[in-house]
């Protein structure tokens, strides 16, 4: 009598994701020993991750230049990205403008030299209410901390002619005889011209940006009737009047006690609980510096002050990253993690936490997940939080399933060009190691029984990584900003592998003599898939191809299937591939370009018959 077929079923293949780590003689099905270029969608089902396409156009000041920070500061005039590439900084979207360091009062550019692209840059509003606008820090080891806020404009061109004096020459009535420009209601002006000193006048209405009325704040002395007096701007340099453009802090504000702008140089900022946080200044690497309320540039006065964590890790430890959640302060140092709680008030702020021999090594590393905190130590990628709350029980090591293959990138890289991002609409956690042109991508919807998050590995380079607010994931590029989206990369195909784990269909000492595999995929259309296949833990694959269905959209229209889903042209392909050969353990594979369109797999069937024992 003929053997029966058996089948073995793969439903949701790869829904655990990546594992290099286990034995492949143990690892259990739903694991994947390659998934290349793959994500794991909502529905569990892997599939391939999407493609970029040139945010920008092309520019010259940055050439080819990898850009090497992207963030996006949200404006009361439009929203808009701060980049830097090539030493310098850009401003724009669909079009980079590139950013100069402009002088006290914004009536020159200064001469400021930038000498690496990796900055750390804090956003949020200035003040509040109806006068609120954006600022941005921005701090970079080895560079005056710079301000990206609305520039001040400078008043020019008035003059006054004095209509009355008393008899000591005090300034009793002037008429505004040229009204300039670039004047403000509330500015501030001295004069010079005339016969007397020290009068000085507030503009109290404009036209446009002339003067048309000023007040008297002084009347001076020595003055005549008939004197013409030229005003003179001595507004502060902070009023937010014209666009926005950069500035050094120390110049439009106040820097800690003991520093100067030559010494204040941190290569953190952080925005968080209406403060801005700087920290990792040369020579003085444990202490947090934060900003009085609302007003990140002030940084001596008010409430301003400071954090020194010397006593409360005496090592020496520095700080290398600091994050905000959930009204808590986090100090990430090397070796060591700080939590002070109540940072939300100043006032009230206190140590909540010492975790020790567990560290950052990578600035840009950590991320806000939504409802933790994930970053890179010397043992793997981590989550915070749920380090604090299992203090008694083993760490949890999110890329414990790749943890080996992680390794050997982190000693290939440079910390600082790290880099990662959450991205909310697909839930993933993604970190960039540029060097070897690679990316790790960790599903955040869920842990795994060992505390891994599900994992896939994209052969992709994102110098800088980036998620917005509106939802977008923008990727550092050579001369671009990478929009993450479609299923191409910059024009080009790329490939999707994905292979399973080692299974015996049930009988581990029985022979299998391989029939055929069924697979269920979803989209790609027309695409030539290759289906491999190996047994007994050889390297040495056969392969077979099969073209996926390309019907016409109009196939699978509203009119045949009476729903509005079918019309944009998914298809799904039921395929039988004939296959061949004989081994105890059937490991498949899948390996197939990806050329503009989006490809999942849904389910695979392996029928076999069975053979002798041994």
């Amino acid at each position: 009598m003929a053997e029966a077929i058996v089948t073995a079923s793969i439903i949701a293949p790869g829904f655990q994701g990546l594992n290099t780590q286990d034995s492949t003689v143990t690892l259990e099905s739903g694991f994947a020993t390659q998934a290349e270029n793959c994500v794991i969608d909502k529905f569990g089902r892997i599939g391939a991750r999407k493609g970029w396409v040139r945010l920008n156009a092309t520019n010259s000041d940055l050439s080819t230049a990898n850009l090497k920070t992207i963030v996006e500061v949200v404006k009361e005039d439009g929203d808009t990205l701060l980049c830097a590439g090539n030493n310098k900084l850009f401003s724009g979207s669909t079009t980079l403008s590139q950013l100069l360091v402009r002088n006290t009062n914004n009536t020159a550019n200064l001469s400021y030299t930038i000498t690496d692209d990796h900055w750390s840059i804090g956003v949020q509003p200035f003040s509040t209410g109806l006068g609120a606008s954006a600022h941005a820090y921005l701090a970079q080891a080895g560079h005056a901390t710079l301000i990206y806020h609305k520039l001040p404009l400078v008043g020019t061109g008035a003059t006054l002619t004095v209509s009355n004096v008393n008899g000591a020459g005090h300034i009793q009535g002037v008429t505004v005889t040229t009204g300039g420009s670039n004047w403000h209601v509330g500015d501030l002006a001295t004069v010079t011209g005339g016969a007397g000193t020290g009068a000085t006048f507030t503009v109290t209405a404009v036209s446009g940006t002339a003067i048309t009325t000023v007040s008297i704040t002084a009347h001076g002395s020595g003055y005549a009737v008939g004197n013409v007096l030229t005003l003179v701007d001595t507004t502060s340099p902070h009023t937010h009047e014209g666009s926005y453009g950069l500035q050094r802090l120390a110049d439009v504000g106040t820097l800690p006690s003991g520093h100067t702008e030559s010494t204040f140089k941190p290569n953190i900022a952080l925005a968080a609980f209406g403060r801005v946080w700087y920290a990792d200044i040369v020579n003085d690497r444990q202490t947090v510096y934060f900003s009085d309320l609302n007003a990140g540039q002030t940084l001596s006065g008010g409430s301003s002050g400071s954090l020194n964590i010397a006593d409360i890790v005496p090592s020496g430890d520095p700080i290398v990253a600091l994050a905000a959640h959930n009204g808590f302060l986090v100090i990430f140092c090397k070796n060591n993690i700080v939590v002070y709680r109540n940072a939300d008030d100043i006032d009230t702020i206190v140590l909540e936490d010492l975790i020790k021999g567990i560290g950052c090594i990578a600035r840009d590393s950590v991320v806000a997940t939504g409802t933790d905190l994930v970053f890179l130590s010397n043992g793997g990628v981590r989550s915070l939080l749920r380090t604090i709350q299992e203090k008694s029980s083993p760490i949890r090591d999110i890329s414990r399933n790749v943890r080996d293959d992680l390794m050997l990138l982190i000693d290939a890289e440079t910390a600082k060009q790290v880099k990662a991002a959450y991205y909310e609409r697909d839930a993933f956690y993604l970190i960039s190691f540029p060097t070897s042109e690679l990316c790790y991508c960790f599903d955040a919807r869920g842990v795994l029984e060992n505390g891994a998050a599900k994992a896939t590995e994209w052969r992709l380079s994102g110098t800088a990584l980036c998620a917005t607010v509106s939802r977008a994931l923008y990727l550092g590029k050579a001369g671009y900003i990478g929009n993450y989206t479609g299923y191409l990369d910059d024009g080009a195909q790329y490939r999707m592998l994905y292979y399973t784990n080692w299974f015996d269909v049930g009988s581990a000492t029985t022979e299998k003599i391989l029939k055929k595999v069924g697979v269920t995929f979803i989209g790609g259309r027309g695409v030539n898939v290759a289906i491999k296949w190996a047994f007994d833990y050889s390297e040495s694959y056969q392969s077979a191809t099969y073209t996926l269905a390309n019907p016409s959209v109009a196939e699978y229209g509203i009119a045949e299937y009476g729903i509005a889903e079918y019309t944009s042209g998914i298809v799904f392909d039921n395929s039988t591939t004939q296959l061949g050969g004989t081994g105890r353990l059937i490991q498949l594979g899948i390996e197939t370009m990806i050329n503009g369109s989006e490809l999942s797999v849904q389910k695979m069937d392996c029928y076999v018959k069975q053979g002798r024992t041994r």
